[in-house]
């Protein structure tokens, strides 16, 4: 009997001590040898997200400058050309006929186009039209995009389009030495307000580097002083000839006299020069 007993406690010496080692390992988590915190797995909550990619298209407007459908020149209608205007996230797209418009998303290797395209209802001939329906088919969907600098280079299909930034294809014309003719008259700036075209003959406007103007009113002639500054114009009130106005000179004559007398804002755009002063606002195109 003795020597039984002392059999039984070493077995349960034995199984205790076991028991202790295998407790331990099965509180752990996977890494842990004493029960601290474990690190999240790949993929769990908390994880952050890669950043999207920035977006070098959004402000900017690219010209069309080459065009190929299966390896072959694709022209444009004659007396047209292809713009594409990038917003935030809207595409604006203009080729002649009507304007365009559909959101889109930049994916670091191309562009993703919203299935719904917008398009003002100009009616057109035929030929700019089709024109119209091609670039609008043309750009749907998942279009392959390549920035290079002033470059953008577009594959859709079959179909690559090369287009340079508008700033470095069209430059805007400088404000200072350009003859700038009228032919715009503004009435309220705002999204409800009239632009009217100015019958002949029609007025001028230079600016010189010595910080004066000439002006042609279409009727009489004069000039002035003007501080140029960054966005505005500080025009001195014009000294002009005495000669007696007839017919749409008048309506000319008293728009541009009451705009080029006190500060007003300018803006140009490649070959546009728009004055605004309140709900006021002439618009010219460089000679």
């Amino acid at each position: 009997m003795r020597s039984r007993f002392v059999v039984l406690l070493l077995c349960s010496a034995v199984a205790l001590a076991c028991g202790d080692d295998g407790g331990d390992d099965l509180d752990a988590g996977p890494g842990d040898s004493g029960g601290g915190a474990t690190e999240p797995a790949d993929g769990a909550a908390g994880a952050t997200e890669p950043a999207p990619a920035a977006d070098p298209l959004a402000g900017r407007t690219f010209v069309a400058t080459e065009m190929t459908e299966d390896g072959a020149p694709r022209p444009l209608v004659e007396g047209t050309e292809l713009r594409l205007a990038f917003a935030e996230d809207e595409l604006r797209i203009s080729a002649g006929c009507n304007s365009i418009s559909r959101s889109y998303r930049f994916t670091g290797s191309g562009i993703e186009l919203g299935d719904e395209a917008a398009a003002t209802l100009i009616g057109c001939d035929p030929a700019r039209e089709a024109q119209d329906e091609w670039i609008t088919e043309v750009l749907s969907g998942s279009v392959e995009a390549e920035v290079d600098g002033d470059t953008l280079v577009l594959t859709s299909g079959a179909t690559t389009l090369t287009l340079l930034d508008r700033e470095t294809a069209s430059p805007d014309v400088p404000l200072v030495g350009t003859t700038w003719t009228l032919d715009t008259v503004l009435e309220g700036t705002s999204a409800d307000g009239t632009a009217s075209s100015v019958p002949g003959p029609t007025a001028t406007l230079t600016l010189a580097a010595d910080g004066t103007y000439v002006l042609d009113t279409g009727c009489n002639t004069g000039s002035g002083t003007v501080e140029v500054a960054d966005g505005t114009l500080a025009f001195a009130a014009p000294e002009l000839t005495r000669a007696a106005c007839e017919g749409d000179t008048v309506t000319t004559e008293a728009a541009v006299v009451a705009l080029l007398d006190g500060e007003v804002a300018y803006e140009i755009e490649e070959r546009r020069l728009t004055l605004t002063a309140g709900d006021r606002g002439l618009g010219f195109a460089a000679a």
